[in-house]
């Protein structure tokens, strides 16, 4: 229940700063700009400050797998082709050609999202590789491994610091 945790956060310190802009995207019915307000409104604060204490030190596989599902779902409106089942190198060389002008990969209000608040490029792009995770991202280091505590947080490391680096992103106030 990503909107629904304890212990809430404060909006992104930038949020204001967007908020008129991507409401009148999103009540145009732009899906990246109302999960741009999502994500920086105090409940996405919340659901990403405790993703990232989930992913930061994950007790078994099962715990990282069923993050990485909540992930895509929660990102999804930037992903609705689907599950990729890609691993973490692809997902990111991804982010730099979605980003790029013209680009087919981009869902329905992304060009638009990019033109109205250049600023957040980053953020979306984030967005796009956290709607991306699976278990292909973890397939490559996992395999049949059945590592748990910190042999297998040192197994996930590849995967999990590229991925806490995009949710700090999503963090991170613009200047």
């Amino acid at each position: 229940m990503p909107d629904d945790l304890p212990e809430v956060e404060p909006a992104r310190g930038d949020a204001e700063q967007y908020v008129l802009i991507l409401a009148e995207l999103s009540e145009r019915g732009n899906p990246c700009a109302g999960l741009l307000m999502r994500v920086h409104s105090s409940r996405g604060q919340t659901f990403l400050k405790t993703l990232s204490a989930v992913l930061a030190k994950p007790p078994t596989q099962d715990v990282v797998n069923a993050a990485l599902d909540v992930l895509r779902a929660y990102f999804a409106p930037l992903r609705p082709e689907g599950d990729p089942s890609q691993t973490i190198e692809e997902l990111l060389g991804e982010k730099e050609r979605f980003l790029e002008p013209g680009e087919d990969l981009r869902p329905d209000g992304v060009a638009d999202c990019v033109a109205a608040v250049p600023g957040l490029a980053a953020d979306i792009g984030a967005m796009r590789v956290l709607s991306g995770v699976g278990y292909g991202v973890l397939r490559p280091v996992l395999g049949d491994s059945t590592a748990i505590g910190s042999l297998m947080r040192r197994k996930l490391a590849p995967v999990l610091n590229p991925l806490l680096r995009e949710v700090a992103t999503l963090r991170e106030a613009r200047s």
